[in-house]
């Protein structure tokens, strides 16, 4: 949806053959993701108290995360595979394996540091956001 927002905004009509394939057969995620990437985070984020909530803030997060997806997705499959491009068990298991290796790097790397430093002088101070 980005790219196709500045094409459409550069009016550059050597690109819109990229966006036409896309656009005809794949109009349902063509939508979507509009929906996801645009109107979703717009909505939900728009009062102060969704911005202030851990819950709403990780809920829209994944819902961006999961339109930044599918918009690669579009931008890649559809000229690979032309109209056979079907959403499958590749495409879900390959996303959660990556998640999973960050996940299990970040962890590693955790355990071995300290994330509160020992014998700092104003560590007490710190800890009660006085200064």
């Amino acid at each position: 949806f980005c790219q196709f927002m500045l094409i459409w905004y550069a009016n550059i009509p050597e690109e819109t053959m990229y966006f036409r394939q896309r656009y005809d057969h794949f109009m349902w995620m063509f939508y979507g993701i509009f929906i996801l990437n645009f109107v979703t985070p717009f909505l939900v984020f728009m009062s102060r108290d969704a911005k202030r909530r851990v819950q709403i803030l990780v809920i829209g997060a994944l819902i961006i995360i999961f339109g930044h997806f599918m918009d690669f997705y579009l931008m890649v499959m559809p000229g690979t595979l032309g109209t056979n491009a079907r959403f499958g068990l590749v495409e879900i298991v390959t996303p959660m394996f990556f998640i999973g290796l960050f996940i299990y790097v970040v962890s590693v790397h955790l355990s071995k540091a300290n994330l509160v430093p020992k014998h700092h002088p104003f560590l007490q101070e710190s800890m009660h956001h006085t200064t």
